[in-house]
């Protein structure tokens, strides 16, 4: 999917090789090639929307990445703010990985879903002592030639690499999602997963890990909230 994506600046805002930095930050981070139009506000070639915005904004698919509506008279340095209190010269680099992700859908939370597949296939692994399950997962993985697995000196460590790779998903580029928290959620439940299956052998510890883990999933893939912008007063222009 081919994404329009245009930065617009004026050539004297103190801000405009950051934000560039940072578009191609953001750019990585969504996994999209570097691609984008530049509109300089004062030349007269420029696009009569890019005059709509102040220095620098960024639009993707014509749609400013923090939500703001176009308007004239923006003859100043655009600040944003952080989402973590006071105000910035560029946008949050979160807030651009966002705006691309919504554009690009192929690439947006579903991809952060799939990489916890690994982590949930692992819950539907069989449990230590539940004779009732043993022969349907006998056969099942027999006839893939797979039946080794049911051994226990295979089973642990399957488990556990399933679960580390799904957690490595949710700590990369945990800033672009929803932060560490949902990190954090899901090592607690991959512990109890691990301990629930093959320390204790309770079906409520795994089970209630296993719901924990799946939560954990939807809150790492899940959009985050804009944050607003506005002008710069001292970079307002006096009559």
């Amino acid at each position: 999917m081919h994404l329009k994506i245009e930065f617009i600046y004026d050539p004297d805002c103190p801000n405009v090789d950051d934000a560039r930095r940072m578009l191609r930050e953001a750019l990585d981070a969504a996994g999209i090639e570097e691609n984008w139009q530049e509109w300089d506000r004062s030349d007269p070639a420029s696009p009569e929307h890019s005059r709509h915005y102040a220095s620098p904004t960024i639009l993707v698919d014509g749609k400013d990445v923090v939500g703001q509506e176009p308007n004239t008279g923006q003859n100043c340095c655009r600040v944003y703010a952080k989402p973590d209190g006071g105000f910035q010269g560029v946008p949050p680099l979160d807030d651009v990985i966002k705006a691309i992700q919504r554009q690009a859908p192929a690439r947006s939370g579903w991809k952060a879903i799939i990489g916890t597949v690994p982590g949930i296939a692992a819950t539907l692994l069989p449990m230590g002592r539940c004779p009732a399950c043993w022969p349907l997962y006998a056969g099942l993985l027999s006839s893939l030639g797979l039946g080794f697995l049911l051994y226990a000196t295979y089973l642990l460590p399957l488990t556990a690499g399933l679960l580390i790779f799904s957690l490595g998903t949710m700590a990369y580029r945990a800033k672009a999602r929803r932060g560490h928290g949902p990190f954090a959620l899901g090592l607690l439940a991959a512990t109890g997963i691990l301990v629930g299956k093959f320390a204790l052998a309770s079906d409520l510890v795994f089970y209630s890990a296993a719901v924990l883990f799946i939560l954990a999933a939807l809150w790492n893939a899940w959009p985050k909230t804009k944050t607003t912008a506005s002008c710069c007063d001292s970079c307002i222009p006096q009559e």
